[in-house]
């Protein structure tokens, strides 16, 4: 009777522990790539969003450069419906999965914006300026 009970309590803890990620919207078509400081229409399912690079803050290990750590870069972003506005920061580092996701709310409707790219790569030798950025973004409905 005792090795019931424990299989059946066994049984119940792995069913609450189901481990469930986080729903994505779905990326359609390529990404849009966004120029730093210039406005973007970015299609958001059946909605368009205007999209405008505020900031960039790059750490990100240069590419001819071998370093402990792969550093990240921070975006800040604008992001309107045409009646709301509001601001979404993002920050893509590594490989990590989750990196690069920011969800946000416009009106009723939640979003999320995830980063594909950020160009130019830092090299060591040069340091790109902010105007030569360009972010590669998706936008979906939650």
């Amino acid at each position: 009777m005792k090795k019931i009970t424990i299989l059946a309590l066994l049984c119940t803890a792995l069913l609450a522990c189901d481990a469930r990620k986080e729903a994505l919207p779905e990326q359609q078509g390529p990404p849009t790539s966004a120029a730093y400081r210039q406005e973007t229409l970015v299609k958001a399912s059946d909605t368009e969003l205007h999209l405008t690079v505020r900031e960039v803050r790059d750490s990100r290990c240069p590419m001819d450069v071998v370093c402990i750590t792969m550093g990240k870069v921070e975006v800040d972003f604008a992001i309107s419906d045409g009646t709301q506005e509001t601001s979404v920061t993002a920050s893509l580092q590594g490989d990590d999965g989750k990196s690069g996701r920011a969800g946000f709310r416009l009106g009723n409707q939640d979003y999320l914006l995830t980063i594909r790219e950020v160009l130019p790569y830092p090299k060591s030798t040069e340091k790109p300026d902010l105007a030569d950025y360009k972010v590669s973004v998706y936008i979906g409905k939650k």
